[in-house]
């Protein structure tokens, strides 16, 4: 499940994944127990802000062990010593092996399955003396916003998951402020200090975090925070961090305010794209990224908008969490979250009318919480309302606001979208309707989501009813279009498909899809489809589920629940707390 709702979870998967290990850090000394254990054991003792012992002890005889040490591997330190028929490891690791004078997490893999993790404190417990490490720019994350931290690990270590977000949007203002900084991790602002070579007009800002440890890396290579004038000497800065493996970097790139890239933009070396001498739709008009030299193209977060006609002007944002991964460096997951239900011809469950409604709902927020849309009126068809991906707002088009329910949480939204009377039996009615869908469908862009939902039956069928009637097809299959085969077309470039609708000719049929152009269907990407029709595989054209912001900051679906209403109302209605759970690093 690709949500921020579930982080609290993958959390608590990465310690505990490891289930049964015996983590045991600063022990006084090397255990020798009476019987061979069943589990890896790491025990971590004579730490000083420069070195540590590590003894590794693993069940049976292995013969290869791979030792990993903040993502370094130090297999090759570790000797063997003799420890009562079980494998056991020693090292005494040091800064030239990656050891930290701060967090540090060792992973051991010893084949068969068997691994350990253990996350230790590497402050000294005798006196301490001067680190030989590069000079890095020493803020203290003040009481981050983040889960509880255990297993060991104390203040001031830094937890497995924290918030990354900006305090405002549409690139760094040009001011160095710490009350108002470009973005926070934690609640540590930056840029921290003032940034170099932003005189002029500088396009671009480009901070560098360690990975490891989220210190600001001010010393060469990185030099952060640091402003570029154009897309060309970003593009070199970048590649000399790709070509020096500068992989614990995190990097954070943004346009500055009023500032558009320039022809020539090349986020390649840190997991971005090429968006070279792209016009129109293609190319940014504002851009923030985060990414890490020489991942795979296509792996950072690029939030990004246009001035395309059609495409909704949003300025450059991030907002989720830094998560730790085994090796204990941090990646960017982008993290908002909503909630989303289409129930088509809704009993009164969830607004005060008897017609169908889609809600959005943010389970993280407080007063108004869920914005129920209302269609306008009709019976008997298709209603489409298509919303913004930024926002989930209604774009291009706005709605009426209505009353909200007594207790304020919800707003009822208006007449909201378009009614299409495709189930008209009369034929002119039906085919005008078939065909306004298909070309309002054809103007909605990756920007924006569609939900198509029925109201009524959504198609007719004729006399005796049939899919060859639905479809427009006469005894020889060779009749004049009714709009239907345009309509069919429609929903195939959606990734959807329409021999679920050309069955929906009786009372009480339902019919939901919500996409996106390049988003896929629910057989290959994102896109969300439920039918009546398929009511022996658990679907009702009920929909319950959640939808994240992608990595070019767009929300998307990630987890779907296909249910009746009836369960669904058992369940709380949009009450339940099954998507209420508060946001990790929130």
């Amino acid at each position: 499940m690709k949500t921020t709702l579930v982080l609290s979870s993958v959390f608590n998967v990465s310690l505990t994944v490891f289930a049964g290990l015996v983590l045991q850090a600063q022990t006084p000394s090397w255990p020798r127990p009476a019987t061979i254990p069943t589990q890896v054991q790491i025990s971590v003792k004579n730490v000083t802000t420069q070195s540590a012992s590590v003894n590794i002890q693993i069940p049976g005889s292995v013969r290869d062990i791979k030792v990993h040490l903040n993502g370094i591997e130090v297999s090759s330190r570790f000797s063997s010593v003799d420890c009562n028929g079980s494998t056991c490891e020693t090292a005494r690791l040091a800064q030239d092996d990656g050891f930290r004078a701060a967090k540090n997490v060792l992973t051991v893999d010893a084949g068969g399955g068997m691994t350990g993790r253990l996350r230790f404190d590497g402050a000294s417990s005798d006196s301490a003396f001067p680190s030989a490490l590069p000079p890095l720019k020493a803020k203290a994350l003040t009481s981050p916003l983040s889960q509880d931290v255990n297993d060991g690990i104390t203040s001031p270590f830094l937890p497995p998951t924290l918030t990354l977000k900006t305090l405002y949007n549409g690139g760094w203002n040009g001011q160095f402020d710490p009350t108002n900084p470009w973005f926070i991790v934690g609640t540590q602002g930056y840029p921290s200090v003032q940034p170099t070579n932003c005189s002029g007009s500088a396009i671009f800002l480009v901070v560098v975090l360690d990975r490891q440890t989220l210190i600001e890396k001010t010393a060469t290579p990185e030099s952060s925070p640091q402003c570029f004038a154009n897309s060309s000497t970003l593009k070199t800065y970048l590649s000399s961090l790709n070509k020096a493996g500068a992989t614990s970097d995190l990097v954070i790139v943004g346009s500055n305010s009023n500032q558009s890239p320039d022809k020539g933009l090349d986020l390649t070396d840190i997991g971005g794209s090429l968006y070279g001498s792209a016009t129109g739709f293609a190319y940014p008009a504002g851009i923030m990224a985060i990414g890490v030299p020489g991942a795979t193209n296509g792996t950072a977060y690029q939030q990004w908008y246009n001035l395309a006609k059609g495409y909704e002007a949003v300025t450059p944002f991030a907002n989720g969490t830094l998560q730790e991964d085994a090796f204990g460096n941090y990646n960017f997951q982008s993290s908002e979250v909503a909630e989303f239900t289409v129930s088509p011809n809704d009993p009164a469950n969830l607004s005060p009318d008897i017609t169908s409604v889609i809600t959005i709902k943010y389970p993280t927020l407080s007063g108004t919480i869920e914005y129920d849309y209302l269609p306008p009126a009709g019976n008997n068809g298709f209603w489409l309302l298509t919303l913004s991906r930024n926002t989930l707002g209604s774009y291009p088009y706005s709605c009426t606001f209505g009353s909200k329910s007594p207790d304020g949480s919800v707003q009822y939204v208006l007449n909201c979208g378009t009614f299409y009377d495709t189930g008209s039996s009369d034929a002119a009615t039906s085919k005008a309707a078939f065909l306004q869908l298909v070309s309002d469908l054809s103007f909605v862009n990756s920007w924006q989501m569609a939900f198509l939902t029925t109201i009524g039956q959504p198609v007719y069928g004729g006399s005796p009813p049939s899919a060859e009637n639905v479809g427009g097809f006469n005894g020889t299959y060779s009749g004049p279009s009714n709009g239907f085969t345009e309509f069919a077309e429609a929903l195939t470039s959606l990734g959807a498909q329409p021999n679920l609708v050309q069955y929906l000719f009786n009372p009480g049929d339902a019919y939901t899809l919500i996409a996106s152009p390049g988003m896929g269907g629910p057989l290959n990407g994102n896109g969300v489809e439920s039918t009546t029709l398929l009511s022996a595989e658990g679907q009702s054209g009920f929909v319950h589920g959640i939808m994240q912001r992608n990595l070019i900051g767009l929300f998307t679906p990630q987890q779907t629940n296909q249910e009746s209403e009836a369960f669904f109302v058992a369940k709380g209605g949009n009450k339940s707390p099954e998507f209420a759970k508060p946001q990790s690093a929130a």
